[in-house]
């Protein structure tokens, strides 16, 4: 490369000190960060990725993610050059940090002064590379472009007298090929119009710009896909669904966002905290005018057009990669100001002046300062929820001996205790079960600690919008579905949202617990098992009866009106009531399915047995058909249960299977044995229940009422002012004596007190397995007070309150006011 300085003066700095002061400048916030990790979302999907691709899978193939493999290999050598841990894969960030800051100050200083050279390619770096404590496909891909965009700039038609030139760029090319689509088709852009500029302006042979066009779309386009589509396995359709078809639906909607004059005074993409200097766009779009002035005065009309389109193209790019890029601002930012840089290189502009330094040099160098501090400060490569000081952070290998991987990388305490919490909650699953868990949005790092079921054509990570699309909903849904292999998931609670469909599936077949203070698991129900949800089951299919008690190989349907029952298509059914009983009612339901005909003389039999150990009774037997004109049976039936548990079965002919969904729905229980003699858990994670002492009956039971009931336990409760309070989550259980009438009460919530949200009560009736809803509100404005009347269905059983666990309501506070036994 020859070295012809444009309107610079060579330093008298030794150009050597200058580099090695800028690389500790800008390695400082990477020493500072490498060792920290404030949350593992976005690094834990690479931490994934990586460890997927050293057991064998293969992206694309094995797994969907609009990542490219590029990100994969980078990291993954890192690891391999390191001793295989996390800490391993940050020190390739260094080196690459180290490189890219060395390389664009060398090409800079081909055509201008070394120290301005530097300047501008520490700023640049500063803004990219510096960001992130390990190699991130945005900054590489930024990366790529400013190598590419600047290198064709000098040497637009490849030559041989040029080739240094024309190697960066094909390396650039081809890096960005495999790293991040919407910046590698701006890089090649870049290339294409710097030839066709030489080709028009007769800078060149055409046969030379042919040249050149055909070698940037072999290093651009033909050798990336062909080492991805070789390496990979996959097919140019799967390859293409990854890459492009993912990221361009979700982002594509992003690009509007350009039209609005706002969206260049404030950061679009704000999740890592507040910039100083949010107006990044406007900047840009200074900057870019500060060009497109200097060139027009410079190079007059015979060059105009091609001013133009460039700094239209420069900002067009610019504003997108501010729009679309889910990441730090300034990474955008670098990605615009090396197009400006390119420009400045391409149309020969001096590197001198008033426009120069104040268009280019001025903005980079306060925006390079800005992100410095950012990066130094760990706003993007820290990015996390917890507000622990570093002080608190626990060291990630010490939490468990699993935890080897992430040796030397410090951790929040709470996602420590979160850590420490989940490999002990593992340790008690059976070894095959602990293959049986998928790990959530957040947690695909786990992978590399305890390797799991792994399903193809499953997303990396699960992010909606972002790396799976309607495809991989549906796999992932049936995944975790009740045919589904998964048995638990793990997920933060920050990342803890779902879409409607998987929503659904975890309220149905899911008990949710905590892992520690800031993680989830979720975890399948036993088979069988219908729901750990009685309130929400009671609400779906009616009767009385708590679902916990309920055991049954029935599962969801659904009736014309959208009513739910437990039923099935074909052959046998059962369904259990766990506890005894002395009479019961329900309905049995056959529906045909939509589109079947029914032979008219087949029949479904519905039964019901008294069941004593081994041995059953029946005590109910009926069979229905549908007449031709009739779409769904609902038949009413009593049952004489001798204080027994009930067993409930259908069994539909081989005639009818899938032709018709038969079941039960509305099961209730009319009079039922006493208990249980202390109160069971009706909320999932509820703590054990403790016996209120006389200061908690106090508060719970005015005085003048002279009632004693035989038991009082609470939870998450406490004796108040106003009466007992229940916090969210709180739950009071009265033991009756004997039939009531009328228990009046009242539930009143502060009236002081801001409500972020108000809480609900509900009001329950419960013996053995007889779970009634009586009442259920909200105590909110503007009385902030709640007056009931409840009862008992029976004699004896237990009255319930629950305040529904909703952390930012206030507490609730309850008192008796009077009492009526029935006579």
């Amino acid at each position: 490369m020859q070295n012809a300085v444009n309107g610079g003066t060579r330093t008298r700095w030794p150009s050597s000190l200058l580099l090695i002061l800028g690389l500790v400048l800008l390695l400082a916030p990477w020493w500072r960060n490498h060792g920290y990790l404030r949350d593992f979302y976005d690094y834990g999907l690479v931490m994934a990725g990586v460890g997927r691709i050293d057991a064998g899978e293969r992206p694309y193939q094995d797994f969907v993610t609009p990542i490219q493999t590029g990100i994969f290999l980078a990291n993954g050598w890192a690891e391999q050059l390191g001793d295989g841990t996390y800490q391993a894969m940050t020190r390739g960030a260094a080196v690459l940090t180290a490189f890219g800051l060395a390389l664009l100050t060398l090409l800079l200083s081909r055509r201008w002064s070394f120290t301005l050279a530097f300047l501008l390619a520490a700023a640049w770096t500063a803004m990219t590379l510096a960001q992130h404590t390990i190699i991130w496909h945005n900054t590489l891909a930024a990366f790529a472009l400013a190598v590419a965009a600047s290198s064709a700039a000098v040497a637009p038609l490849w030559r041989k007298d040029t080739w240094p030139w024309h190697v960066l760029t094909a390396g650039a090319l081809l890096v960005g090929g495999l790293t991040k689509l919407n910046a590698h088709l701006v890089a090649l852009a870049a290339v294409v119009a710097w030839a066709l500029q030489a080709g028009l302006l007769r800078k060149g042979e055409w046969r030379r710009v042919a040249v050149t066009l055909l070698l940037a779309g072999f290093f651009a386009i033909v050798l990336p896909i062909a080492i991805e589509l070789a390496w990979t396995g996959a097919s140019l359709a799967t390859w293409w669904y990854n890459v492009v078809t993912l990221p361009f639906a979700s982002r594509s909607g992003e690009l509007a966002a350009i039209l609005d004059w706002k969206f260049f005074l404030a950061v679009r993409h704000d999740y890592y905290g507040k910039l100083p200097v949010p107006q990044l766009g406007l900047v840009g779009l200074l900057a870019t005018l500060g060009f497109l002035v200097a060139a027009l005065r410079t190079l007059r009309a015979r060059h105009a057009f091609w001013v133009v389109a460039a700094a239209a193209m420069a900002a067009a790019s610019g504003t997108a990669f501010l729009a679309t890029n889910l990441d730090i601002a300034y990474v955008g930012m670098g990605a615009w100001f090396s197009l400006l840089v390119a420009l400045w290189l391409g149309f020969g502009l001096r590197a001198s002046g008033g426009w120069f330094y104040g268009s280019l040099v001025a903005p980079m160098l306060a925006v390079g300062v800005l992100a410095w501090i950012s990066a130094w400060q760990g706003q993007r490569s820290q990015f996390g929820y917890s507000l622990a000081p570093r002080t608190s952070y626990v060291e990630a290998g010490s939490l468990a001996p699993d935890y080897a991987y992430l040796r030397g990388t410090h951790l929040p305490p709470g996602i420590g205790e979160s850590m420490q919490a989940t490999a002990a909650w593992r340790n008690t699953l059976a070894p095959a079960e602990r293959e049986l868990i998928f790990y959530g949005q957040g947690l695909e790092w786990l992978e590399r600690v305890w390797p799991v079921l792994k399903l193809p054509r499953m997303p990396l990570w699960m992010h909606g919008g972002t790396s799976y699309g309607p495809a991989e909903e549906v796999r992932f849904t049936a995944s975790i579905g009740a045919e589904g292999p998964y048995l638990h998931l793990l997920v933060p609670e920050a990342r803890d949202y779902w879409d409607q469909a998987t929503q659904a599936e975890f309220f149905a077949n899911y008990l949710k617990r905590r892992a520690g203070p800031v993680w989830f698991h979720y975890d399948k129900l036993p088979p069988g098992r219908v729901s750990w949800r009685p309130i929400d089951y009671l609400s779906v299919f009616g009767g009385n009866i708590n679902s916990t008690r309920i055991v049954s190989s029935l599962v969801k349907q659904t009736l014309g009106d959208r009513r739910s029952f437990l039923g099935l298509s074909r052959g046998r059914g059962e369904l259990q009531i766990l506890d005894p009983s002395f009479r019961a009612q329900g309905v049995a339901v056959l529906k045909k399915v939509e589109g079947k005909e029914v032979p008219p003389d087949a029949k479904v039999r519905f039964e019901a047995f008294a069941v004593s150990g081994q041995d059953k009774y029946r005590r109910w037997s009926e069979e229905w058909s549908l007449a031709p004109d009739q779409a769904e049976l609902l038949a009413p039936f009593p049952l004489d249960c001798s204080g027994l548990p009930m067993l409930l079965t259908v069994t539909i002919p081989p005639e009818l299977d899938g032709k018709v969904v038969a079941g039960f729905r509305d099961l209730k229980l009319t009079d039922t044995v006493d208990g249980p003699e202390t109160p069971m858990k009706i909320l999932p994670d509820a703590a054990e229940a403790v016996e209120a002492g006389l200061t908690e009956r106090a508060a719970l039971i005015a005085p003048a009422v002279g009632w004693e009931p035989p038991a009082v336990y609470i939870r998450n409760g406490r004796a108040g002012a106003n009466g007992l309070e229940l916090l969210p989550g709180g739950e009071l259980w009265i033991k009756l004596s004997g039939r009531f009438s009328e228990i009046d009460c009242v539930a009143t919530a502060p009236a002081d007190a801001a409500l972020p949200s108000e809480p609900v009560i509900r009001v329950l009736y419960y013996k053995q397995a007889k779970l009634e809803i009586q009442t259920q509100s909200v105590v909110g404005s503007p009385s902030r007070t709640f007056a009931f009347k409840a009862w008992s269905s029976e004699a004896n059983g237990w009255l319930v309150v629950l305040v529904d666990p909703i952390a930012s309501a206030p507490p609730v506070a309850l008192r008796v006011t009077g009492v009526r036994k029935s006579e």
